[in-house]
């Protein structure tokens, strides 16, 4: 999608002519159903879940292969937000993963 890190990892690979740049996540799903285009990028989560949004079966696609082996999504917060406010919200992040709540919360978006 036009603006994102996906978009201008491309063009630094030197893939712009190549690119079919859209301004919404409605219209690149809606591009790859009508098979205008071959791949999609994305996380899987998001992916599956604009999918569905967007009216499809997520059962219709597969994962291809990694674009890049770094980076990830991150939580962020405002830079006055109080250490004992990040403290907190880590350590329930650590108890959510450590449980497999975290596993099981992902999971059901991932059928």
């Amino acid at each position: 999608m036009r603006g994102e890190p996906m978009h201008q990892y491309f063009i630094d690979k030197g893939l712009k002519a190549n690119l079919d740049i859209t301004s919404t996540h409605e219209n690149n799903i809606r591009k790859l159903f009508r098979e205008r285009f071959d791949l999609i990028t994305g996380n899987e989560l998001s992916l599956r879940y604009q999918i569905k949004k967007y009216g499809f079966s997520s059962e219709a696609i597969e994962k291809a292969f990694p674009l890049v082996d770094k980076g990830g999504y991150y939580m962020a917060v405002n830079r006055q937000t109080s250490i004992e406010i990040v403290e907190k919200l880590e350590a329930a992040f650590n108890e959510l993963q450590n449980s497999g709540k975290l596993q099981l919360i992902t999971g059901n978006w991932l059928r």
